[in-house]
């Protein structure tokens, strides 16, 4: 039976139009991909994960209005990828009760999802009764949560076990509304973090999995407005990385695996001085990754449309080395070819996927290879 290999791409935008699931063939070799087909165009495709081993990609659909009513938040959803022909077929889907879910990550037992949500900025005013039998008005917004799925053996969604409400500030205008981007865990799966943008936090947490229940461990608070988007593991230290969309800077933090304490040890720049940037640009960092080897970190920069390639120091401190086109408008998500030889990069706005070859020293070099797609976000590499 002949192996293939395959580019799984989620189509993301908030606004009308199409976007969808999209599987391409891909040649480990060359880094060349066709589109093979596209399915769940209504679905905006925030963020995925591959379940390798099942074949199914777990997805979530950024909305905030679900498909009944105005309101009621977005999905989850399970795909199958028939490893014959690359189609795709969605198992089944469910909702995650809460607006725009932003992030899915399945845990090591594989008998659990979590879910995210960056919600809306949304609020309303509600008439209330004081005690004293007058009136007034209560603002209230949205709950913030991280939603825990069960999976089936089959890896379909089942029923929902536990959800972690988390709630803004509301002494605190800047901290209304929680902004969750982001939830891994670390290369032992027994450490998650979670990048708040809307409190400027980022937490941890364990998974008790004889209950599924999540255990809240520490938060961090970042600096204010400075809106921590994603994070990234060490593959094999306990180090964990962070960038965000208000502050031009990566930050790097050691990891206490026994309470989950954060501790920083470095903060680098998105941009090196010899870089000329458009005056008055503001640096809005993407996604963040690390080579598998441990040794690189990337950094995909929106509104600059780079992407900045750093070492990582034993002490898990980030020395930036290489500022380089994306080679597109807005580089949101970035994906590491298993063989380690390519790294690809989805461009919202350009619509299409570039592909940039590793060299020896981690720096990146744009090659010719790539692909058109309708609106991509988030890719990752199926192997057959």
């Amino acid at each position: 039976m002949e192996n293939h290999t395959y580019a799984l791409v989620g189509n993301w935008r908030i606004q009308d139009g199409t976007k969808g699931f999209s599987v391409y063939s891909y040649d480990m070799e060359t880094s060349h991909m066709e589109c093979i087909h596209t399915i769940l165009e209504h679905v905006s495709v925030g963020m995925q994960y591959l379940d390798e081993e099942r074949g199914i990609v777990y997805v979530v659909d950024e909305r905030g209005d679900s498909r009944e009513q105005t309101g009621g938040g977005g999905y989850v959803l399970a795909i199958r990828i028939d490893r014959e022909n690359g189609h795709a077929e969605l198992i089944n889907e469910a909702s995650s009760l809460l607006p725009k879910p932003s992030y899915v990550w399945m845990d090591k037992s594989r008998k659990y999802l979590l879910v995210v949500h960056h919600l809306n900025d949304y609020y309303i005013n509600k008439i209330v009764r004081k005690e004293d039998g007058g009136y007034g008005s209560e603002v209230q917004y949205d709950d913030g949560g991280i939603v825990v799925f069960r999976l089936e053996e089959d890896g379909s969604i089942g029923e929902i076990c536990d959800v972690l409400i988390v709630k803004g500030e509301r002494e605190n205008p800047d901290h209304a509304v929680p902004h969750q981007h982001c939830i891994l865990a670390d290369s032992t799966g027994e450490i998650y973090a979670v990048c708040d943008k809307g409190l400027d936090k980022v937490f941890t947490f364990r998974l008790d999995r004889d209950k599924g229940k999540l255990c809240p461990l520490s938060r961090y608070p970042v600096k204010d407005g400075s809106a921590p988007r994603y994070c990234a593991f060490h593959p094999g230290k306990p180090f964990l990385f962070v960038d965000f969309e208000q502050l031009p800077e990566v930050h790097s933090f050691q990891v206490d695996m026994a309470s989950g304490e954060l501790k920083l040890v470095g903060k680098a720049p998105l941009i090196l001085e010899e870089t000329v940037l458009p005056d008055g640009i503001v640096l809005y960092a993407a996604d963040i990754i690390v080579h598998p080897k441990g040794t690189y970190l990337y950094v995909s920069i929106r509104n600059a449309d780079m992407i900045s390639v750093y070492d990582i120091k034993e002490d898990g401190s980030l020395r930036l080395k290489q500022n380089i086109s994306a080679g597109g408008i807005d580089p949101r998500g970035l994906c590491i070819t298993p063989d380690e030889r390519y790294l690809l990069v989805t461009h919202v706005r350009t619509a299409d996927i570039g592909s940039f070859r590793i060299m020896e020293d981690g720096m990146l070099t744009l090659t010719e290879e790539g692909a058109q797609a309708i609106r991509p976000g988030n890719i990752r590499i199926m192997e057959g």
